[in-house]
């Protein structure tokens, strides 16, 4: 016997056949959260998956459809919705303007109407695939449909690299180290990449020492799963670095783009803090 479909979905279903569709959302159980945990489990190009991205441009809460594969200029979002400014918004702000959760934010069956922007790299691909209400749950869709029955206008939403930015592989070896055994939790590895006198600055709280960073380490460990996609990388002086990641997961948002300005001393990280 089948597992009953989440409430969410059931209204995600009824809103796609009021508009003329039929559609067949997919479950799985671990989620969905990043766009890479869709196209993992869906067994597709992470470009295939829409990722709903929610804003306010002046107030007004909007909503872009961005393939899985790029980050979005929130300028570019601003211009096409004819304002001056783009924020993010909290996960309240995104239940009450459309009814579903961060993660699972579906092209329609929303309890508020509201204007929608469409990277058109997603109009390459014979089908994508979108939220169907919850974490969990997905469902593909021919992507002109899916213009058509969101309403959405279709515009160049991409952020384009920073020609003048390093490129990665030129980032100093401690950074480098760092970042990618923080992300897959290693706090050993991480913490052997500080001075002994390192200090770290993260969300308005300071750690110092070995002792204080090891602390922030564990803490960012047990908190959310991410992932990361390199946007730029410069050097901004001496021995000093800043490096902006563009962060997707199950942390309040569920995106952000962080950057991230090291002070290196003999090769070590003497020097941290991280602000978006």
């Amino acid at each position: 016997m089948s597992e009953p479909q989440h409430p969410n979905v059931v209204r995600v279903v009824e809103a796609a056949a009021g508009l003329g569709l039929t559609i067949t959302p997919r479950r799985f159980p671990d989620g969905t959260k990043t766009a890479q945990d869709a196209a993992n489990a869906i067994g597709v190009a992470v470009g295939q998956i829409v990722k709903s991205l929610i804003f306010a441009v002046d107030g007004e809460v909007v909503l872009a459809y961005v393939s899985g594969s790029n980050q979005l200029d929130e300028r570019k979002l601003a211009h096409a919705a004819g304002g001056a400014k783009c924020s993010r918004v909290d996960a309240d702000v995104v239940r009450e303007a459309t009814g579903f959760p961060i993660g699972g934010v579906p092209p329609f069956g929303h309890t508020t109407h509201l204007r929608v922007f469409i990277d058109p790299d997603l109009l390459q691909y014979d089908e994508v695939w979108a939220a169907a209400g919850t974490w969990h749950d997905v469902f593909g869709i021919e992507p002109q449909k899916l213009v058509t029955a969101s309403g959405g206008v279709v515009v160049k939403l991409k952020r384009s690299l920073n020609p003048n930015s390093s490129n990665k592989t030129q980032v100093p070896q401690a950074i480098t180290i760092y970042q990618a055994a923080h992300d897959r939790r290693d706090v050993e590895t991480a913490l052997a990449q500080f001075a002994a006198d390192a200090r770290v600055v993260d969300d308005g709280r300071t750690y110092e020492g070995i002792s204080g960073v090891e602390s922030f380490l564990r803490n960012a460990a047990s908190e959310y799963t991410y992932t990361r996609t390199l946007i730029a990388a410069e050097e901004i002086g001496p021995d000093r670095w800043r490096v902006t990641n563009h962060l997707e997961g199950n942390f309040p948002g569920g995106h952000v783009d962080l950057s991230y300005e090291f002070l290196l001393v003999a090769g070590l990280i003497a020097g941290l803090t991280i602000a978006p």
